[in-house]
């Protein structure tokens, strides 16, 4: 505490040592300027990071359980295109949940078994799955999960004219994939999915939720079309019509297939995929379970619990756990995002560093200015360890003290982002700063994980740059010093 003190006391300024406190002062407001940019710069890069990826996981969830080839070559799947009770057809996750019956075949009524058919397993694959899912969600509050289906299909829709417009009527036609709604996500507000608006004959006309890019082309909450796909006739493909009503719209996000895919019900696309002959060469497109989670930092750290569970309900030859992460759309640009992260932290930390030696120069000017008092302090009694440590204190709280002015002006800063991004474009006369803006805005939340880091690195940098003139202090000779004085 001692060399704290003294440390602050060369570093104060007074109104007889102004001169000498005004280099120390200068190095403070230098790092704290390099803190308070480097601070802006990377809460806008991390507020640009955690806006895509919410917008990549709102739609499709943080976690995507999928079932293995092992799962399409069990009994438990491959039974059904055998059972009468099933229809004769494979059944998907949200029909097996519901089935009351856990193993559908009849000898007494279906065909016998082939010879090479596979062994029945002991679990129930799909409800087993959601036994440990319901277990896992009581240790951790907040999560939510629930299978998806895709399906694709032709829309056609005729778009609604305006009263008294006297232009041709608008037609959309596009091959889309087809998402089931899934009520248990708990973006769907963030979304902008509005389950208010249903067609008054939504048993024979479903509802649809399409992507909000189709709004500008004229598509308006209540229009009418058709799905159209392709179904096994008697002799050939045949073309089949499933009609539906625009019940409103949705951001699609991030995701690469946003603009082509239309929410629907779970009952539809179990329909469709029952009647069309289309097939899906990636398994993530047809079928699987969604799991959202309050805090998706947390991700690593649920798909690591998930993996366990599964493994000793002996579920994981079945299922595939797949976070964010690995996603096929997501991948690359999660990746560029941790590399520009990483450069931009090592030049921050390399221009912080170079900022640092102010310090040295602050310091090495108070060596030399307080020769006399230091080797006072040595004749008296002091080591060289109590007088390197002095310099070290001083070049700590110059740190410590930059830090601190420098996050206030990074809250002041981004406290007034808007005005400031205002002027810019005012001056430019054009949108200022657009590749880093989401929805017309730049993320102003301070990133506290910068700050804890900074707090860690400035300091220990001023601590460094205090070691030279430490050195220069050790090796002044108190017997040489005086006499010269």
């Amino acid at each position: 505490m001692f060399e704290l003190r003294l440390a602050l006391s060369y570093l104060l300024p007074r109104r007889q040592h102004l001169s000498r406190s005004l280099m120390a002062l200068m190095s403070i407001a230098v790092i704290a300027l390099v803190v308070c940019l480097l601070l802006v710069f990377l809460s806008v890069l991390g507020g640009v990071e955690s806006n895509w990826l919410s917008k990549m996981t709102s739609l499709t969830a943080p976690i995507r359980i999928n079932p293995k080839e092992a799962y399409y070559r069990s009994y438990y799947y491959k039974i059904d295109q055998l059972s009468a009770a099933s229809g004769y057809q494979t059944k998907t996750i949200r029909e097996k949940l519901l089935s009351r019956l856990p193993d559908p075949y009849d000898p007494t009524i279906d065909a016998e078994l082939p010879s090479h058919f596979p062994e029945p397993e002991r679990i129930d694959l799909v409800k087993g799955l959601y036994a440990v899912l319901n277990g896992l969600a009581k240790e951790h509050a907040g999560i939510a999960f629930e299978e998806y289906q895709m399906a694709g299909a032709i829309l056609q829709l005729r778009a609604t004219q305006n009263a008294g417009s006297a232009s041709a009527p608008t037609f959309l036609s596009q091959a889309t994939y087809l998402l089931s709604l899934q009520a248990s996500n708990p973006n769907l507000e963030r979304l902008g999915v509005d389950l208010s608006y249903l067609p008054h004959d939504s048993a024979e006309t479903p509802p649809i939720w399409l992507p909000k890019q189709l709004q500008t082309s004229g598509v308006k909450v209540g229009d009418r079309g058709l799905l159209t796909y392709p179904t096994l006739g008697a002799a050939s493909l045949m073309e089949a019509k499933f009609p539906v009503e625009v019940a409103g719209f949705y951001d699609p996000g991030a995701i690469s297939i946003g603009h082509r895919c239309a929410l629907v019900p779970p009952q539809l696309v179990e329909s469709l995929q029952s009647a069309s002959s289309l097939t899906y060469a990636d398994p993530l497109l047809a079928t699987g379970v969604h799991l959202w989670l309050p805090e998706i930092a947390k991700t690593g750290e649920l798909v690591s619990a998930l993996e366990q569970k599964l493994e000793a309900a002996g579920l994981a030859p079945y299922w595939s756990v797949t976070p964010y992460s690995e996603y096929e759309f997501a991948r690359e640009l999660l990746a560029q995002f941790a590399s520009d992260r990483l450069l931009f932290s090592m030049v921050g930390v390399l221009i912080l560093a170079v900022a640092c030696c102010t310090v040295v120069a602050s310091l090495i000017l108070l060596v030399h200015d307080k020769r006399e008092e230091i080797a006072i302090l040595r004749a008296l009694g002091a080591t060289k360890t109590s007088i390197a440590a002095l310099f070290g204190a001083a070049g700590l709280s110059m740190g410590m003290i930059s830090v601190a002015v420098g996050t206030l002006g990074a809250l002041l800063f981004l406290s007034h982002l808007d005005s400031i991004i205002a002027c810019l474009s005012w001056l430019e006369g054009r949108p200022a700063l657009t590749l880093f803006a989401v929805d017309g805005k730049l993320p102003s939340q301070i990133s506290w994980v910068a700050v804890r880091q900074l707090l860690l690195w400035t300091p220990l940098l001023s601590l460094i740059a205090g070691l030279l003139p430490a050195i220069a202090a050790c090796a002044i000779r108190p017997a040489i010093a005086l006499r010269r004085g």
